[in-house]
């Protein structure tokens, strides 16, 4: 888990100094979703192994990450004016999910749920 965190540090000194990275938002979530989830692991304390339940949630977040970086272009420039595939729409729901259950982890149930309720009132 330490070395996941160092490498968020030393890539996000790389982009300070280097300017704008296109695919930085979905590099920072490739890192911080796997810490959160491993961080704040439903059931492991201390030093005890991670249950198999926790590890699923952080391979999500890798293939979430994985798919925004290798679609990036696509993504900016044809979908402004293209309709998602349904590989689009269902990975940026697991975002959705991921991001919720993260919230939920991190700092409790009161965010996700405002999350929600402003998600509803896109659908109003």
């Amino acid at each position: 888990m330490r070395l996941i965190a160092v490498a968020m540090a030393v890539f996000h000194l790389y982009a300070a100094v280097t300017g704008a990275v296109n695919t930085q938002n979905a590099i920072h979530l490739l890192f911080a979703l796997p810490l959160i989830f491993l961080g704040y692991s439903c059931r492991a304390r201390d030093n005890q192994r991670l249950p198999w339940f926790d590890a699923i949630p952080v391979v999500l977040a890798i293939a979430v990450s994985g798919y925004y970086i290798m679609q990036f272009d696509r993504i900016i420039y044809e979908l402004g004016y293209l309709m998602p595939t349904t590989y689009d729409l269902v990975f940026g729901l697991l975002a959705i999910l991921l991001l919720l259950e993260a919230c939920r982890r991190a700092i409790g149930l009161a965010f996700p749920i405002l999350v929600l309720i402003a998600l509803l009132c896109l659908f109003r």
